[in-house]
């Protein structure tokens, strides 16, 4: 996530935040959740499991962007993991 100097977040997050993310031409919102004992720290690189409200097609490598507060850092889908409504 960006930092507040890059002006993006200032507060940690944790498992549970619900931002909106853009992916191609889809804005749609999720819940993260981080590994155990991990807070998402502003400026710093985090993995995380973004569960969306509907299903999405999305591929390993595909670029989205996590809308926060008039900021849009670049994310990638590095591992997918498959769940079936």
């Amino acid at each position: 996530m960006l930092g507040e100097e890059e002006g993006g977040r200032h507060t940690p997050f944790e498992t549970g935040y619900a931002p909106q993310i853009f992916l191609r031409t889809a804005s749609l919102t999720g819940t993260i959740k981080l590994p155990k004992d991990v807070v998402g720290m502003p400026g710093k690189d985090v993995s995380m499991e973004f569960e969306t409200i509907w299903p999405v097609a999305v591929h390993e490598g595909q670029k989205f962007s996590i809308r926060e507060g008039g900021t849009y850092p670049l994310c990638y889908v590095s591992v997918m993991k498959l769940a079936f409504w």
